[in-house]
């Protein structure tokens, strides 16, 4: 499969075969040197997002999208760090964290190309920009300024660790 994508994004660098041409025009990009006929299976997809992106869309497209998921995941870690403190940044780092599996697993299956996975990715990150903008709204980037009861809670777990006497 990885063969015939890279030879359709070979043919076709800028713009791709088209938008839901890759599993139709699949046997016309399979190698010569692959035996015939091919194995039981289904073959309408690549099961890989980038040979997916760059033999359906183009090479462009596919520079498009990982761009826009890169700004994303660059944006809410940024902000995640700037509110390290903030014990309502936990969505930030969800998010970027989904952002990342859907990038690690996309190597292995259209996961994008499925109309529930993509639905749920980009309702994650959805929530995570809500975060985000809940978060520099509130301008707090330490819980501690608005709850000093945890402050002193926070102090006093520190002390007693701090007391605590170090083995030989």
């Amino acid at each position: 499969m990885a063969r015939a994508g890279w030879a359709m994004i070979a043919a076709h660098p800028w713009f791709g075969v088209g938008p839901e041409q890759v599993g139709p025009q699949f046997l016309r990009y399979v190698p010569k040197d692959v035996p015939r006929p091919l194995p039981k299976g289904w073959y309408g997809h690549l099961h890989n997002i980038y040979l997916q992106f760059a033999a359906e869309r183009g090479i462009p497209a596919l520079m498009l999208i990982l761009w826009l998921i890169a700004t994303v995941i660059a944006d809410l870690h940024r902000t995640a760090a700037k509110f390290a403190l903030n014990a309502n940044a936990w969505p930030l780092h969800g998010c970027v964290a989904v952002c990342i599996a859907v990038l690690a697993e996309g190597m292995f299956e259209h996961n994008l190309g499925d109309s529930e996975v993509l639905t749920m990715f980009l309702a994650t990150v959805a929530c995570g920009y809500v975060s985000k903008w809940q978060l520099e709204s509130d301008g707090t980037t330490d819980i501690t300024e608005r709850e000093p009861a945890l402050a002193g809670a926070l102090d006093a777990q520190h002390n007693s660790i701090a007391a605590m006497p170090m083995p030989a």
